[in-house]
């Protein structure tokens, strides 16, 4: 491992006033999982703990990643949509859908016809 870069314990999260905040447990995951995930970790940012007083902010190329497991590194799940007719038959949709996509499909008005089917997503792979 590269000794310049973080471990995943190492990681902290600071406020827009730059003051460390002691998340820990599934929210502080949640955070370093959407920072793996490039998405937004607002309005906190991720800063290094090693530095002390003035959590330097850190850049995703500085974690090593592979410190965190997977409850943090595992690919994104993805979706797929089935119309499921009435019938007992089934009809594919859309698939590879990230689950916010494949919930806003699925709560469109035009996916379900009462008494003929019904449009609903389950996780790929199974």
């Amino acid at each position: 491992m590269n000794e310049d870069r973080v471990t995943c314990g190492d990681v902290g999260f600071k406020d827009a006033e730059g003051k460390y905040q002691g998340i820990c447990g599934p929210e502080r995951v949640a955070l370093l999982r959407a920072f793996y995930l490039r998405q937004s970790t607002e309005p906190l940012t991720p800063c290094d703990l090693r530095m002390g007083q003035g959590w330097r902010t850190l850049e995703w190329s500085e974690v090593a990643w592979e410190t965190c497991g997977e409850e943090v590194t595992a690919p994104e799940a993805r979706y797929k949509v089935y119309r499921y007719f009435n019938s007992g038959r089934k009809k594919l949709m859309r698939r590879g859908l990230t689950l916010a996509d494949a919930r806003a499909w699925c709560s469109r008005e035009d996916t379900h016809k009462a008494g003929s089917w019904v449009d609903g997503f389950t996780k790929e792979g199974k």
